[in-house]
Formats: C-alpha cells, structure tokens, sequence
C-alpha cells in the first residue's frame, strides 16, 4: 500500500514471492490492527482493496526511515518505482541515505 498496491493480487506479484495463506493472515492482521480498511472494488465481487487508515498513513515517516536505512546498508535495497509519488519517494530516500553515510 506504501508503494500504491491496492488488491491481493498486486501484492502477490511482488518480488518477495509471499504465499497466498500467509499475505491473508498479514493482511487479516493489519486490518485488526487498525492499520489497513478494504472494501469490495466491485459491486458483485469478494474481492477487496486495502488501503492504509490514518492510523496506518502515520507509519509512513517510520517505513521511510526504515528504506533509508536498507538503502545506506544493504547493497542490494530496491524500491518498486511503478508510480511518480514512489519515484518521488524514492529519490528523497536514496538522497537521504547517500548523504547521511
């Protein structure tokens, strides 16, 4: 969701390769959590988009921080770069993390 993925299938095809049982009680989690809300994106569907509450939108100065780190430390960090708000993001981090070495 930090990086604009919305539905179960967009977290699937991520390169981390996380299994489909596990993603669903992560995400089960998150939403008990308060962190993440879904709702159907169809009228005739189960299928659901998950998108981050307040409360979850406030662990983004966190997260952020967290990538910075991976990217001054951990050689091979990546950063999905799909949206222009990721590229944004992405640029600030690697600035932040050349910078603070």
């Amino acid at each position: 969701m930090f990086f604009g993925k919305q539905r179960f299938e967009e977290f699937l095809e991520s390169p981390e390769g996380i299994s489909t049982n596990i993603l669903a009680n992560r995400l089960k989690l998150l939403e008990d959590l308060g962190l993440v809300a879904k709702q159907p994106y169809s009228n005739h569907s189960r299928r659901m988009n998950y998108h981050l509450t307040d409360q979850g939108k406030s662990l983004r100065p966190v997260l952020k921080v967290i990538i910075a780190w991976g990217l001054k430390h951990i050689p091979d960090t990546q950063i999905p770069l799909d949206r222009p708000s990721d590229a944004d993001i992405s640029a600030s981090l690697a600035v932040e993390a050349i910078y603070n070495k």
